[in-house]
């Protein structure tokens, strides 16, 4: 389970087509979407724990799962095409450097 979490979290690219009228918002809930928008991996981007892991987020919730805060459940990267417009926004970033910790990857 941690490594799947952490290959969405860290690795992971949704793409979504949507019939959207109000640009704007779009572009506001786009932003919101990917894991980097979670006040969990922000503030851990933004302490000395920059490659924080799904088990210790896991650990941090007393192993239930039901008490992590849901906006860390999203991709690393989401990008929205709005066909009524043709315009794409993306929000996020993958995090090489976590995937290849938490994969064990050197």
């Amino acid at each position: 389970m941690v490594r799947t979490n952490d290959s969405i979290l860290f690795g992971g690219v949704a793409s979504y087509l949507v019939n959207y009228d109000d640009e704007e918002k779009l572009q506001a809930i786009v932003k919101q979407a990917p894991s980097s928008a979670s006040s969990i991996l922000h503030e851990a981007r933004r302490s000395a724990n920059r490659n924080t892991r799904f088990i210790e987020i896991f650990r941090e919730a007393g192993f239930d799962f039901y008490k992590i805060d849901t906006d860390i459940f999203s991709p690393a990267i989401v990008s929205v095409n709005n066909m009524k417009t043709g315009r794409t926004f993306t929000a996020g970033c993958l995090d090489l450097e976590a995937l290849k910790n938490s994969l064990g990857i050197a």
